[in-house]
């Protein structure tokens, strides 16, 4: 190792300085002119050496001790645009590239992007992150996916000694309670999150979520407030409360939350305008709204899917499409309606609304009998729809009637949303394990749509495994109604 004495030469100058310290007692004084040279040489060694510190420090990561702690702030107030700007610095001043790379990892899985996630935790691998920091993370993208079964022993033996990590994984588990229909489970360790991180928002924005599921629309609108108290540049937060009073025909209140978070969380910005557009709307304002829906008709499609994203929400179809073919017909230009609400139909079949924004278009181009089959098939589906209002009604009544939740899922799976439908298939599950029709109807429904996920497959082959081991091995318990 180069001594530092030696690297910055202070074994020369300090000979040199007795040597002329000695000297200096016999020679003669110092000319005027010889003084400044003297002065410029410790200048230079003095420059030298102060060179050579910030090398070092540069070269040891020093200088990006300061912007991974910004990071590290900004993830714990949910301000992840400027933690992505820090771990940037960070990275400018040679920072630890593994704790970059984990960073990055975790804002992408509490954004929402797994595929992204998974690319940080292959960089991080690459730099030489430890293998149990990768699994736990992983770990985290399996409870956020719903995948608890395999996973939940070791999830709660982290929530133990969580260490840092405690309200990413308070997020991840009670995302994958709720997914699974243990709402009861999950509400309880929604409390301890809100208790132990008194400031984060996100346990309210959670709770609000629940209570839409369960069409308590007061008690939501009152949780998405509290987080917005707690953190008021919240993007999730304002565009949940947003679309909630969108829904509930405030308009002008909704039109004001969405604008802010198109101001605050610019990444967000399709998802916000499409709720702009849709507030005008119903305001009476259709040209300000379909001057928005065309900016957002001009994003790429997957700009539009991750500002839905990083709200916490899927899109639903292709909304810009939808809302600008509504507008069309309201014209009585049903030839420019036509391929925008078959393009929103074809991205999404399930939305009964688009459906009959199209069979209207139709039948105004003369194209009645197509027109006919949609309405037909809005009115079949709107009365399958009708039975689930009954039983959910039932259920408030008697929430151990497992076959009414059975027959609410298999509904919402057919005619409404599939997402919906798994979460009512994962709720009779948590109800009764040994349910053949919920392990037959989700390993269906994953066979199907194998090729959208990676993790299809193997969902699959696990929902099919159980119910054949149910068929053949019946139990008292065991809930079998082949059709």
């Amino acid at each position: 190792m180069i001594s530092f004495r030696y690297l910055f030469g202070w074994d020369t100058i300090y000979g040199m300085s007795r040597k002329n310290s000695r000297v200096a007692r016999t020679a003669k004084p110092a000319s005027p002119q010889q003084v400044p040279g003297s002065k410029r040489r410790t200048a230079v060694v003095g420059g030298v050496a102060l060179v050579l510190l910030v090398l070092v420090a540069y070269l040891q990561g020093g200088f990006a001790l300061w912007p991974l702690q910004n990071a590290r702030s900004a993830m714990d107030r949910r301000d992840h645009a400027s933690a992505i700007e820090a771990l940037q610095l960070a990275e400018f001043c040679n920072g630890d590239q593994v704790s970059i790379d984990l960073l990055r990892a975790r804002i992408s899985l509490r954004r929402g992007d797994l595929a992204e996630t998974e690319l940080q935790l292959r960089r991080a691998q690459q730099h030489g992150a430890n293998s149990r920091d990768i699994e736990r993370e992983k770990l985290l993208a399996a409870a956020l996916n719903g995948e608890l079964e395999k996973i939940e022993p070791e999830l709660k033996a982290w929530l133990e000694s969580p260490g840092t990590d405690g309200a990413d994984i308070c997020d991840a588990y009670t995302h994958g309670l709720a997914s699974q229909g243990r709402l009861e489970e999950a509400q309880l360790l929604l409390e301890a999150w809100q208790t132990g991180f008194p400031e984060d928002p996100k346990p309210h924005v959670k709770r609000a979520r629940i209570g839409e599921y369960a069409l308590q629309q007061d008690a939501a609108e009152e949780e998405y407030r509290r987080a917005l108290a707690k953190q008021p540049s919240y993007a999730p937060a304002i565009y949940s409360l947003a679309r909630l009073l969108l829904e509930r025909k405030r308009p002008e209140e909704a039109l004001e939350l969405f604008q802010l978070c198109h101001k605050v969380s610019p990444d967000t910005a399709a998802a916000a305008q499409i709720g702009e557009a849709r507030s005008l709307v119903m305001l009476g304002n259709s040209d300000d709204a379909r001057e928005i829906l065309q900016q957002v008709e001009d994003y790429q499609p997957q700009q539009v899917v991750v500002a839905f994203q990083r709200l916490g929400f899927q899109p639903d179809g292709d909304p810009a499409a939808f809302e600008l073919g509504k507008l069309d017909s309201a014209n009585g230009d049903f030839a420019a309606a036509l391929p925008r609400l078959r393009r929103a139909v074809s991205a999404n079949p399930h939305d009964l609304d688009a459906r009959y924004a199209l069979a209207i278009a139709l039948r105004g181009q003369g194209e009645q009998a197509e027109a006919e089959k949609e309405f037909e098939y809005v009115k079949t589906v709107r009365q399958e729809l009708a039975k689930t209002e009954n039983l959910r009604t039932s259920l408030g009544t008697d929430p151990t009637d497992n076959e009414a939740r059975f027959q609410v899922a298999m509904i919402y799976l057919k005619y409404q949303s599939p997402k919906l439908g798994i979460f009512w298939l994962q709720s009779v599950l948590a109800q009764d394990p040994r349910h053949w029709g919920a392990h037959d109807a989700l390993a269906t429904y994953y066979e199907n749509n194998a090729a959208r996920s990676p993790s299809f497959a193997e969902l699959a082959r696990r929902h099919r495994g159980l119910a054949n081991e149910i068929l053949a091995v019946p139990s008292e318990s065991t809930s079998v109604v082949v059709p």
